[in-house]
């Protein structure tokens, strides 16, 4: 449950509470199990904040800093996260139908089996994520950068990566029928039991992936 003054702050406006996070930024804020479905708190100071099993649905946190808080259980459905920093949040176990990242900074975010199906996070960057088996059906990764990535047992089929970067991401067993790959350079990616055969590959890929041993499953 939420703790009361904190909850108190916020409800003094955003104004009030980046004022007093700027005041106490050690602070831990609880906010966990709060009702705020479709608040503006676009450009809020969030970060460290427990939002765990809130319900967030509707939510704006543009250009948000909302680092290193956590969403476990929450409902984020229809949330606006773009242009936010989102480093190491915590989205296990979140609802994020319908959200948006398009831009976010989602560094080292933790996203285990989540679903993603068809959201945007086209130029986000996810260096270093967590998204072990995660949803990325038919997902937008346009110029998402992925490097450091764990997806392992991921499903991206359909998922457009164009220009997408995916260096030293592990996709060990990850499903990847009809993903768009034909721009990205997969020079070290860890493609174990992969069928990289079902991605959509350029030419030049699938010679270099069939000298390198990639094509077909290992």
């Amino acid at each position: 449950m939420a703790y009361s003054q904190h909850v108190a702050v916020l409800q003094q406006g955003l104004g009030a509470w980046n004022a007093w996070r700027g005041s106490d930024p050690e602070l831990r804020p609880d906010l966990s199990g709060i009702n705020c479905s479709g608040q503006d708190f676009s450009r809020g100071a969030f970060s460290y904040v427990n939002f765990n099993n809130a319900n967030l649905a509707g939510v704006v946190f543009t250009e948000a800093d909302l680092r290193h808080a956590t969403f476990i259980g929450a409902n984020l459905s229809g949330a606006d996260f773009r242009r936010a920093n989102l480093e190491g949040v915590d989205f296990s176990g979140a609802v994020l139908k319908s959200a948006r990242f398009q831009q976010a900074v989602m560094d080292k975010v933790t996203m285990p089996e989540v679903n993603l199906r068809g959201l945007d996070f086209s130029g986000a960057s996810l260096r270093e994520a967590n998204l072990y088996a995660a949803d990325f059906t038919e997902a937008l990764l346009v110029g998402v950068d992925l490097s450091g990535a764990f997806l392992a047992k991921a499903i991206l089929d359909m998922a457009d990566l164009h220009q997408a970067r995916l260096d030293n991401a592990n996709l060990t067993g990850a499903r990847v029928k009809y993903a768009n790959l034909k721009t990205v350079d997969l020079s070290s990616t860890l493609l174990k039991d992969v069928d990289i055969r079902q991605a959509a590959l350029s030419s030049a890929q699938k010679i270099t992936l069939f000298v390198k041993g990639h094509l077909g499953l290992r």
